[in-house]
């Protein structure tokens, strides 16, 4: 049997490990979780190598140790993948040249929104949420600002490296919120419909922040700034839209 190798890779607040959590409801379809105690199932998460070394019988000294030794030891499941994010590789662009494994990239077109969830995520420690409104909401504070910014720029950077995936299956959160979704590119590398239980509607800024137009308007100024900061060449991989 010829394993189908897949990652998904994000850069959070995308719904990931709610996609991959369905994924992994196919009983032929291996993650980490189903091996070891990981519970959003990242590979390359701090005590993962040990316990792959403990699961094999032999050291893992190298992320691309630990990587081979999770399909290895899922060799006889037909699909096997984990999540990831660009900055747990210390040599992203070389992992993601590998032929061998599909890449599903997972992101947002809402930066706002997004934004306001990785505030949320950031001020309650509330890092895995089942979607739908906060009970209480955020008030966006002068000495939020500067975290705020931060976190923009990363969001650019993440974009583009997740843009420069080579022949990566490109999904987007808003999309995964919708009853209908569907992805043909999707159900063809599993050779199933993939869809997602109970979809949500895509949480959105307003619906965690009290003072939603001062946040707003400060998003869209620091965002435009972050783009301004890349490349003219490089501004057009920002631009993609669903």
């Amino acid at each position: 049997m010829s394993q189908r190798r897949f990652c998904i890779m994000t850069f959070g607040r995308t719904g990931s490990t709610w996609l991959i959590q369905a994924l992994a409801e196919f009983p032929d379809v291996a993650v980490p979780a189903k091996n070891v105690v990981s519970r959003d199932n990242e590979l390359l998460m701090k005590g993962m190598a040990e316990k792959y070394s403990a699961l094999i019988g032999r050291p893992l000294q190298s992320e691309d140790q630990v990587i081979d030794a999770f399909f290895a030891y899922n060799a006889g499941s037909k699909f096997a993948g984990f999540k990831s994010m660009p900055t747990r590789h210390k040599n992203y662009q070389r992992f993601v040249q590998r032929t061998d494994i599909a890449f599903l990239t997972l992101e947002r077109r809402d930066i706002v929104s997004t934004s306001a969830s990785f505030l949320m995520a950031r001020k309650h420690g509330t890092w895995r949420r089942d979607g739908g409104a906060l009970e209480q909401k955020l008030a966006f504070l002068p000495e939020d600002r500067d975290w705020v910014a931060q976190n923009l720029g990363y969001i650019v950077q993440s974009k583009l490296m997740l843009a420069g995936i080579p022949r990566a299956l490109r999904l987007d959160y808003e999309d995964l919120c919708q009853p209908g979704f569907e992805n043909a590119r999707l159900d063809a590398f599993f050779e199933r419909p993939v869809r997602l239980p109970a979809p949500k509607a895509a949480t959105l800024a307003q619906d965690y922040l009290e003072n939603w137009d001062e946040f707003r308007d400060f998003v869209q100024e620091r965002w435009g700034q972050a783009l301004d900061a890349v490349p003219a060449q490089l501004q057009k991989l920002l631009s993609r839209e669903g």
